[in-house]
């Protein structure tokens, strides 16, 4: 968080903060008592984004090793883990190609095939056992209505899940923090990463 926040808003001071506020979450707090895959996958994912800012300031080999890396692990750790870094990968991706910006946009299928080839080693050799706990899942899931209104549902309670897990503290800075962006004007990666 400290690498992430030092590399978008280059202040060591709001860098430490970063660190030091993102504890105060109380699901971070408990995700670090238990044996579940979440706090690595938290982990994982502001690796991969340090990975994506450290890339997005400078494009080398050393970034695009951190980058893919950060992205691979991350998405082969949880499968919503996958979502959270790969979407933004697929946004950049398809900015590149809008813009022409074709070192970028190799960097990126780079990144991207060495993320596929590692899930792959795993997807297929387990493809059955995946399949059949699909199957599984999907009728659960139909109870609940139609897929689209499941994913709404899951949208929503992802939406209105966080104010109920920040603290109050957390809570008031995130409200500042939306309040300051509509009097303020930011780069598009000061807003999106951190």
């Amino acid at each position: 968080v400290y690498g992430l926040g030092h590399v978008v808003l280059k202040v060591r001071l709001a860098a430490s903060m970063a660190a030091v506020l993102v504890n105060f979450y109380p699901l971070v707090s408990s995700l670090s008592h238990v044996q579940l895959l979440d706090y690595a996958s938290l982990g994982f994912n502001a690796s991969a984004l340090y990975g994506i800012a450290r890339w997005l300031e400078k494009q080398g080999k050393l970034e695009l090793l951190l980058m893919t890396a950060g992205v691979a692990l991350a998405a082969n750790c949880k499968q919503i883990s996958a979502f959270f870094v790969i979407a933004p990968c697929l946004f950049l991706f398809f900015s590149c190609l809008f813009k022409r910006d074709y070192k970028k946009l190799r960097d990126l299928v780079i990144a991207g095939g060495v993320t596929t080839v590692l899930l792959a080693i795993w997807v297929v050799p387990n493809y059955s056992k995946l399949r059949a706990a699909q199957i599984v899942s999907n009728a659960e899931c139909l109870k609940e209505g139609s897929y689209s209104t499941v994913c709404w549902h899951h949208l929503e309670s992802y939406l209105t899940g966080l104010p109920l897990i920040l603290s109050p503290l957390l809570f008031a800075l995130v409200v500042l923090a939306v309040l300051s962006l509509l009097f303020k004007k930011y780069s598009f990666k000061q807003l999106w990463l951190p």
